[in-house]
């Protein structure tokens, strides 16, 4: 039994050290203390501190102040969708920059010259133009959101109730809040039949 416990910790480890390395690039969470005195900034990195499913939630007070903030889950869920459109904005404002660090520069229009690399740069035209922030670091980055408020991450059913029901509702709430801008696009969908359409040719059946 405890050589069964043991494998299941290797595994909730080796889970959490994916997860770890498939988000190190993205920025971290912050909230603002909804004390109007205090206004500390609360940061989030995970539901439980020191990642451990028994310990304490790393969002239930303020730490400066002590302010419990389980009261203010509206006002929390508006600071997240603050921050999630921002990110959403900066990936539309489509800037460009040029990969040669000698040059640098950028611009918003798409130049008229390519290469196999890519659009070619109008100031150095030596090197290739990339998106700055990319649809690959939005969907990272609002995913991070996501698994930061996802409660079944590390944690097991004789753990799980001991989270406060308070709290419970309110990572629920942030994370549906997440949930429903990722629903909202088709990154992590992959459509099988545009996938191999052309591929096969459709036979006539009894039925045509």
């Amino acid at each position: 039994m405890q050589h069964h416990q043991d494998d299941d910790d290797v595994l909730l480890g080796g889970k959490s050290q994916l997860d770890e390395d498939r988000f190190k690039d993205c920025e971290k969470l912050y909230f603002t203390c909804p004390n109007e005195q205090c206004r500390e900034k609360l940061l989030v990195e995970s539901c439980f501190k020191n990642k451990a499913p028994d310990g304490n939630s790393m969002l239930l007070q303020c730490s400066s102040c002590q302010t419990s903030v389980l009261n203010y889950c509206g006002y929390l869920s508006n600071q997240l969708t603050r921050v999630i459109r921002s990110y959403i904005h900066k990936y539309y404002q489509g800037w460009l920059q040029c990969e040669d660090v000698g040059c640098g520069h950028r611009t918003r229009k798409l130049p008229l010259k390519f290469t196999r690399g890519g659009p070619l740069c109008p100031v150095c035209e030596r090197a290739t133009i990339h998106p700055e922030y990319t649809d690959t670091q939005l969907y990272q980055q609002l995913s991070y959101f996501q698994n930061v408020f996802d409660l079944r991450k590390g944690t097991s059913e004789k753990i799980f109730p001991r989270f406060p029901p308070e709290g419970e509702s309110l990572y629920r709430r942030l994370k549906a809040t997440v949930d429903k801008t990722l629903k909202s696009n088709a990154y992590g969908v992959v459509n099988l039949e545009r996938l191999f359409d052309g591929l096969y040719k459709c036979k006539p059946t009894v039925w045509s």
